[in-house]
């Protein structure tokens, strides 16, 4: 049975993974991009979406790139 995502939730592993994709280049910009401002909440999001990536054999390299 194919698991119903819920881009609305709280919780990354309910998130699509497009959406997981997307919000990290979005961290990822924010955080190490031409112009870096952020603060210690952006680098838990980032961290914690890097580690639902992984959950789902989702490879991160240096700069993002999704497989």
């Amino acid at each position: 049975m194919k698991k119903k995502y819920n881009n609305k939730s709280i919780y990354f592993k309910n998130w699509t993974t497009k959406k997981l994709k997307e919000y990290y280049l979005s961290y990822y910009d924010a955080i190490y991009g031409q112009n870096p401002c952020y603060g210690m909440s952006d680098l838990r999001m980032i961290n914690g979406i890097e580690i639902e990536l992984e959950k789902r054999k989702i490879q991160i390299e240096l700069t993002p790139k999704f497989y």
